[in-house]
């Protein structure tokens, strides 16, 4: 009878032992745990770097939407998700009267061109009915804009042509509604057919209208 009492007292005191660890002590712990409202999730040590290495956003890297040639071989352009029209080369851009250009399919989306150094002329019809375009960058290589180069920009509020450039073909910027002037270089000595509708303004080397 003494040992069942003893026993007993010995079970007890086990238990009552046991209930003062906590139940969280005798599971294994996931990981690092943060808090969700009311509760906690694991966050995997691979899925925090992973989400460090994410850029911040506005430096995501601009993405060509499409590319090519421009006709000829030696001249190339690419457009980037941001709207702006990139063309590069060494030589004169191909007239486009017989053909579609190569980025018509896009010219609704252009709102930029950025012409780099090296191209010597914008060819005919190159930029027609590119209505959302806004701004152009011409290099100092350029010597000629084409026929109908920017014909129908609607948008295009103001150019300025580049010393070296001594050609403007005829209706180059015809129906540039929101074109109200252009600046001419003083190396321009062939303008056809401008005046009339557009007001030039040429550059002198004292600065003068």
């Amino acid at each position: 009878m003494k040992m069942s009492k003893c026993f007993f007292s010995l079970l007890l005191a086990l238990l009552m032992l046991l209930s003062l660890f906590p139940a969280t002590a005798l599971a294994e712990e996931p990981g690092e745990l943060v808090p969700t409202g009311d509760e906690c999730s694991p966050i995997s040590p691979s899925e925090d770097a992973a989400a460090d290495a994410l850029p911040p956003d506005g430096d995501k890297p601009q993405s060509i939407i499409a590319s090519g040639e421009c006709g000829d071989f030696g001249m190339y352009w690419k457009l980037d998700d941001q709207g702006t029209l990139t063309i590069s080369g060494s030589r004169e851009m191909r007239d486009f009267y017989s053909y579609p250009n190569p980025w018509g399919d896009y010219r609704q989306q252009i709102v930029s061109v950025v012409v780099l150094s090296g191209p010597t002329s914008i060819g005919s019809n190159a930029f027609e009915n590119c209505r959302n375009l806004r701004s152009v960058s011409l290099p100092g290589t350029m010597e000629r804009i084409g026929k109908s180069a920017f014909a129908n920009c609607s948008n295009l509020t103001e150019i300025t042509i580049p010393e070296g450039v001594t050609t403007l073909a005829e209706a180059c910027f015809s129906g540039c509604s929101s074109l109200g002037s252009v600046t001419l270089p003083e190396s321009a000595v062939s303008i056809e057919a401008h005046s009339r509708t557009l007001r030039m303004t040429k550059r002198t080397g004292a600065g003068r209208s």
